[in-house]
């Protein structure tokens, strides 16, 4: 099959994090053609939006990488395979009880799948919105959601939910986000390990 060639921005702090990270990058299968942007230091929203203007016209995806994830080769081109506008694969949060990244829109905000919700389920899953790690964002999308793609979601004091909100923004414009359950990716976590 063949893929059109993309952005694939990495966001990260001053100092990379995972060397496990840097290990599934290294090994990620790529469209050619494609680059790899490194974006370091700035607020999530910030980032993506630099990220977003960093496309080449030629480029016809967005993925998106934070330096806290492990994945499989060949991921990103499985997502591809879909040839859906917005898709991203399987992911834990990273904090107890590890819920999967995946969310309920509700009046009162979003509220996380639970993992009795996707038992005996596989392949793709329609969802309201879901956490950015390594999705895959059509350029139709973005175009259609305009300036500012990523945004803080309006009135959070806590939390910006900047992938949550976008995400759901992108719903909204008509373009479904959509999870591969059967791509599982890694959160690298602190951890201490007693005897």
């Amino acid at each position: 099959m063949q893929y059109p060639p993309g952005t694939i921005g990495i966001l990260s702090t001053d100092l990379a994090r995972w060397h496990w990270f840097h290990q599934s990058m290294l090994a990620l299968e790529k469209p050619p053609g494609s680059q790899v942007v490194w974006c370091v230091g700035s607020w999530v929203s910030v980032a993506v939006n630099k990220l977003v203007m960093a496309m080449q016209p030629d480029h016809q995806f967005l993925a998106i990488f934070a330096d806290d994830h492990i994945f499989e080769a060949d991921m990103l081109l499985r997502l591809l395979r879909h040839e859906l506008p917005l898709v991203t694969p399987l992911c834990a949060l990273r904090q107890p009880p590890y819920a999967p990244s995946l969310f309920h829109e509700t009046p009162d905000g979003y509220r996380s799948y639970t993992w009795a919700e996707l038992q005996h389920k596989h392949g793709l899953l329609p969802v309201d919105s879901f956490g950015g790690a390594c999705c895959c964002i059509r350029r139709e999308v973005i175009e259609a959601v305009g300036t500012p793609f990523y945004e803080n979601m309006p009135g959070r004091r806590d939390a910006p939910m900047e992938d949550l909100y976008t995400f759901s923004k992108c719903k909204q414009a008509g373009y479904q986000p959509w999870v591969d359950l059967d791509i599982q990716i890694g959160h690298c976590i602190p951890a201490a390990v007693f005897p």
